[in-house]
């Protein structure tokens, strides 16, 4: 079965793809890889120490291994005082809202555009179809005021649907009309059909063995006890990991639930 190419390839989309990342600012690395394109990356934080494991083990079975691409700030965007650089407190699900260093449509899209003056929010408002003229083209949207359940339509010389996978659809679906009975651009039929959204996936694991690290030149020892109950007592038979480092300011995945304690030489 033979699929459809895209009208368009990447070559064409790149400039406004390297104008999202120097915008909302996304850390990674140029790997030269087809299904993962070069951009304008800020630099990636370190990998954490099951990273590190992950890798060995992964390149010794010949897969590799490239630090992820993620919308946080490792270093302040340039020109841009607004928003600050990650301090590693592993809150980026509450929003960042002190750094901004995490990509938030409010924090990075909404506030700044809200300061030029140039735009009106709706809120609490579910927007119903796409509204079309004679000619079948796009002129505004009709919504429904959650708080008097009234229909209201604003105009515009652009329409834009943003509303992800399931959204969008359901606004093209409902946008029927006589130049468009089956909805929105759906003369294909399939508005609606084969959707993908985000998705995610999470895993855990525990640690083979031991592992010793040392470096005798360094100043400072980190005791690295792994899968201790959170307040738990450290003791001599918990220890089942010991990293000698220099470095005092490593985020240690919670998941693996890693306690630190530092002791000095």
């Amino acid at each position: 079965m033979a699929s459809v190419n895209w009208p368009l390839d990447y070559n064409e989309i790149k400039p406004f793809y390297d104008r999202v990342d120097q915008l909302i600012g996304i850390f990674g690395t140029n790997e030269g890889l087809e299904n993962d394109p070069d951009g304008i990356f800020l630099p990636p934080p370190k990998p954490r120490l099951h990273e590190l494991f992950i890798k060995n083990a992964a390149t010794q079975a010949g897969v590799r291994v490239i630090p992820s691409r993620l919308s946080i700030l490792t270093q302040p965007l340039p020109g841009n005082s607004e928003r600050g650089s990650c301090q590693f407190c592993a809150q980026c699900a509450r929003n960042c809202s002190y750094y901004k260093a995490d990509f938030s449509s409010p924090n990075v899209l909404i506030y700044p555009a809200m300061k030029t003056g140039n735009i009106d929010i709706i809120s609490n408002a579910m927007a119903r179809e796409v509204l079309t003229d004679r000619e079948g083209l796009a002129t505004g949207i009709s919504y429904v005021s959650k708080e008097d359940n009234q229909e209201y339509q604003v105009s515009g010389s652009v329409v834009i649907l943003a509303a992800s996978a399931c959204e969008s659809a359901r606004l093209l679906l409902n946008s029927k009309s006589q130049r468009h009975p089956n909805g929105l651009a759906n003369n294909s039929n399939v508005v609606g059909k084969y959707l993908h959204d985000s998705t995610g996936a999470a895993l855990g694991g525990y640690l083979p063995s031991p592992l010793l690290v040392v470096n005798v030149t360094m100043k400072t020892v980190w005791v690295v006890c792994t899968f201790i109950r959170p307040g738990g007592w450290i003791t001599k038979n918990s220890i089942s990991l010991v990293v000698i480092t220099s470095n005092t300011g490593v985020e240690w995945d919670n998941l693996l639930m890693v306690s630190i304690l530092a002791l000095k030489t």
